[in-house]
């Protein structure tokens, strides 16, 4: 079934690139257009990395029945295709041979992919290639391509963590404060890519600028909880836990991991910020903050006044409850 919705897709990559990176897997290299289709592939989404990934399948003729023992050649020119073909051996004589990948999102997302790659020896040139390259890579094509790595790394199950060299990357101070810039002034980012630049330590001298600026209220939410709760939390598995051994029954619970964030103000402070906030998110994390430091707060009376005018029933019954333990 997911293959066939795969299929159902739409594609990343035009018909007609598709046919030229299809024909390069049949029919072996095409050295005079090679050029063309690094051109091509230089101007995709990140996104279509999986789909380039499908369709390059070109493999060298081989020598003897020995094979794969002899080495593979590939040239510099060829490297930034063939990094992407359906071939382990040849994924990591094109890694061992680039000299230096086009300075674009695509390419820079490409080779954090192959850094997670399924084959261990196409990882470790993939981390030789990885020294060589990422420093190289711009600021804005770092940036542009942060939304798509922050979202999708945490997935990616072949390490614990991202490699350090690709956060050192992310966490440049040039690419951070562009990138606290989308996270405030875009709306098209996923929810997923700020939780995991707060989970890897990235914005954690932002938050304040991102929960009283962003645009998109889920943004500013999230931002005030951390605050708050001065932690961060994420999934890291699921495990099975019983609920009547009797009769077998057991339910999926997630584990949880936290790391520590700086509260750069008063938890008072904090509450007033979120309780007037136009967006509902907002004043929700507001008043749960409220309810968690309550047993510490001095002035916790003029705090719940903040909400007398709360219409939202989930916000009027986290006051309410609070207002019967007083």
């Amino acid at each position: 079934m997911s293959a066939k919705m795969d299929r159902m897709k739409p594609h990343n990559i035009s018909p007609a690139d598709r046919a030229e990176l299809s024909h390069l897997g049949i029919h072996g290299v095409d050295t005079v257009g090679i050029h063309r289709i690094v051109a091509k592939l230089s101007m995709l989404l990140p996104q279509a990395i999986h789909e380039a990934e499908s369709l390059v399948g070109w493999v060298p003729p081989r020598r003897s029945w020995l094979w794969p023992n002899h080495a593979i050649e590939i040239g510099p020119i060829l490297a930034p295709v063939l990094m992407f073909s359906r071939n382990g051996y040849v994924r990591e004589a094109a890694l061992k041979a680039v000299s230096q990948l086009p300075d674009t999102p695509f390419f820079l997302a490409a080779l954090v992919w192959r850094l997670n790659d399924w084959v261990e020896p196409v990882r470790r040139a993939a981390e030789g290639c990885a020294k060589r390259e990422l420093p190289r890579f711009s600021t804005r094509t770092v940036v542009g391509t942060a939304p798509f790595l922050l979202e999708r790394m945490p997935n990616w199950g072949r390490w614990i963590s991202p490699p350090p060299i690709v956060l050192d990357t992310l966490a440049r101070p040039e690419c951070v404060q562009e990138l606290v810039v989308q996270f405030e002034k875009t709306t098209d980012i996923p929810a997923g890519a700020l939780r995991s630049a707060f989970r890897f330590g990235l914005l954690d001298h932002h938050l304040l600028s991102i929960s009283l600026t962003a645009k998109r209220p889920e943004f500013r939410a999230v931002a005030l909880k951390a605050m708050l709760d001065g932690v961060v939390t994420w999934v890291t598995h699921y495990e099975r836990q019983w609920v009547d051994k009797r009769y077998g029954i057991t339910r999926r619970v997630p584990i949880l991991a936290r790391r520590a964030v700086p509260r750069p103000a008063p938890v008072d402070m904090l509450i007033r910020q979120g309780a007037a906030d136009r967006s509902l998110l907002v004043r929700r994390a507001a008043a749960d903050g409220l309810v968690e430091h309550a047993a510490s707060l001095t002035n916790i009376r003029p705090l719940m006044t903040l909400f007398d005018s709360e219409k939202s029933p989930s916000v009027r019954w986290r006051i309410d409850y609070l207002a019967r333990r007083q």
